[in-house]
């Protein structure tokens, strides 16, 4: 499968698509890439969707440089790929951190979105804060730069075995 990117403000978002039907687009969790979906993008596709999978900002192939790693930035960028392919209204699939983005993107562009299935979700009270986007904004910079603190993180998360 072809990676694609799509400019927005700020940077690049890589993404890929394949299908045909309704859109559903899946975004990753927190430092792991769209292939996290690379098995249960074929079943969709089999069953007659339109599948986008995307890496958020600052992992896999998206760029790595970002002022706001919020998830009203996430959000944006969910819709802006939505709006590129043409193809809404898009069943939004979020993992852990993303989530939290899928929903922002449902909330400021509803006509886009037909539903949202949040996996594992960390999804926080909205809207935040400038103090809590500040500490948000931070911590994703931290882990983007440091991804050996997330995978010690991880050893404690899932002792046993890492997803």
């Amino acid at each position: 499968m072809e990676t694609r990117f799509l400019r927005v403000d700020g940077g690049r978002i890589a993404y890929d698509v394949e299908g045909d039907g309704p859109l559903v687009v899946m975004v990753p969790g927190m430092l792991d890439s769209r292939e996290s979906y690379r098995f249960l993008r074929p079943l969709l596709v089999r069953a007659g969707y339109r599948v986008a999978t995307m890496d958020i900002r600052g992992c896999g192939e998206s760029s790595a440089e970002w002022d706001d790693h919020s998830y009203e930035a996430q959000g944006r960028d969910i819709t802006a790929l939505v709006e590129h392919l043409d193809a809404g209204p898009a069943v939004l699939v979020g993992n852990s951190y993303s989530a939290g983005s899928i929903m922002c993107a449902a909330a400021e562009a509803p006509a886009l979105v037909a539903g949202v299935v949040p996996i594992a979700g960390f999804v926080p009270n909205l809207p935040t804060g400038p103090l809590k986007r500040a500490l948000l904004a931070l911590v994703g910079r931290a882990v983007v730069a440091f991804p050996s603190v997330w995978g010690a993180y991880l050893k404690t998360a899932y002792p046993s075995a890492p997803p």
